[in-house]
């Protein structure tokens, strides 16, 4: 059997790269929504909290 060409492991390389960023920026964007909307959760809490006192 042949070794593989080096344009094919270089565009493997490439291939598994790329997949490793898009699944990295995957994981990123959901942590952020998360602490987004456990930020948001405080903040309505907090807004909840100071409207309630005034009336």
């Amino acid at each position: 059997m042949s070794e593989p060409k080096p344009y094919v492991l270089a565009l493997n390389g490439v291939l598994f790269g790329v997949v490793a960023a898009f699944g990295i920026g995957v994981y990123h964007a959901n942590q952020r929504q998360y602490t987004d909307e456990l930020e948001a959760g405080r903040t309505d809490r907090g807004l909840q909290s100071s409207l309630g006192s005034v009336g």
